[in-house]
């Protein structure tokens, strides 16, 4: 792979075998497991040569043939361009310069019809993760490799893949052109790492066996466990008494878990009446409640159609704009653009919405007509000028 020559044949022979390529996997890559400076300079250059330059000569000798078939580029990188290993400096270059070289491409050549995606998977149970670890000459650093990186290790058999996609709630779906979420463990936030001492009662674990939980397996679930008993302001109190501050509460409700003015309006109203069949009327209290958010909204932003919670808010509004367009005679509009990193609700509409990889990894295929941009943040810009990033924009809306 990392001989020009040798890059062109194979070339040739694809063509002159399948006559059309839609497909290139960038694949190809070697290892030497060590420190920069045990590293030698043959050694570096080495795995630059196959593992970055294969993908260059690889992708530069098939792009002319898959505009033609806008096709698509696949580019095996892994999970150690973002989280990194003892003695693997030269690999992980690589891998991250493989990301890199993916989005100057998809940018370069998205216009062209050419898809690019990079995929970042980690170890794969396929007899070779196990043995490399146990082959290690110094268990020191063998134990910490085994302890940061075997519950990321995926199942050949588990999904009907080995690349991506990892068992249980311990691995990542990796999403193309999404920094953010690659390489991303959904265990970020399990009790184990909390150090939560929950213990569930053979009741609550025979109850959580016939409900659902978001995003998550139930028995990943009740081996971690978080069980919640009362809160107040910031803080939360679970069943064994610990407690924790939480950033969510101020992201959907600015006075807290349990602001006083708001529970003795609840149970005021509760008193009075606790339900109005939406199909049929509407309460005297939501009609002031339209009126007063009205009258604090800026501009003309006068209607108002009240839900229960934000999924719901976001699905009507899909609905809404999409009904509107028809209305309208405009029925080819239906696309949507969010933001990548973003959460629009757990129901579908709003998971199709969202630029949460992980979350949605087990609900695909999800809602056509949902595009996704970089959201606005200097630090994570992808783009050389807000020229190109209005470009690949444009590109996107007509496709």
């Amino acid at each position: 792979m990392s001989d020009p020559d040798a890059v062109e044949n194979l070339t040739k022979s694809a063509l002159n075998k399948f006559g059309r390529i839609h497909v290139l996997v960038n694949n190809a890559a070697i290892q030497v497991s060590k420190t920069v400076i045990e590293t030698t300079v043959e050694e570096w250059n080495r795995q630059m040569a196959v593992n970055v330059g294969g993908v260059f000569l690889c992708s530069r000798g098939f792009l002319p043939h898959l505009r033609q078939t806008r096709g698509v580029i696949i580019n095996l990188s892994s999970v150690n361009a973002f989280f990194v290993e003892p003695a693997c400096a030269g690999y992980c270059a690589t891998k991250a310069a493989i990301i890199g070289l993916t989005k100057a491409m998809a940018i370069d050549h998205g216009r062209q019809g050419v898809r690019v995606h990079a995929i970042c998977p980690g170890y794969i149970d396929a007899g070779l993760a196990e043995s490399y670890f146990q082959s290690q000459a110094d268990p020191a650093r063998a134990e910490p490799m085994q302890v940061s990186y075997m519950p990321w290790v995926g199942s050949v058999d588990r999904g009907g893949s080995s690349i991506g996609r990892f068992p249980g709630e311990r691995g990542v779906l990796l999403y193309d052109r999404d920094p953010d979420h690659c390489g991303r463990r959904v265990q970020c936030g399990s009790s184990a790492q909390r150090g939560v001492d929950v213990q569930l009662t053979a009741e609550e674990i025979s109850v959580l066996h016939r409900t659902f939980l978001d995003y998550r397996s139930t028995e990943d679930f009740i081996r971690n466990p978080l069980v919640l008993k009362r809160a107040q302001g910031l803080y939360y109190w679970d069943t064994a008494g610990k407690r924790y501050l939480t950033p969510l509460v101020n992201l959907c409700r600015n006075a807290g878990t349990r602001p006083s003015p708001v529970l003795s309006a609840m149970r005021e109203q509760m008193e009075r009446m606790t339900f109005v069949p939406p199909l049929h009327g509407i309460a005297d209290v939501t009609l002031k409640f339209v009126e007063k958010l009205g009258s604090v909204c800026p501009g003309n932003l006068r209607s108002v159609k009240p839900f229960s919670g934000g999924s719901e808010a976001v699905e009507s509004a899909l609905k809404f704009t999409r009904q509107y367009f028809k209305q309208t005679g405009h029925p080819g509009k239906y696309k949507f653009i969010s933001r990548y990193s973003s959460y629009h609700g757990g129901t579908f509409g709003g998971m199709s919405a969202s630029g949460t990889g992980e979350r949605k990894a087990k609900f695909e295929p999800q809602m056509p007509g949902f595009l996704k941009v970089f959201p606005p943040s200097f630090y994570r810009d992808d783009f050389a000028s807000w020229e190109d990033a209005n470009r690949l924009l444009h590109v996107a809306l007509k496709t």
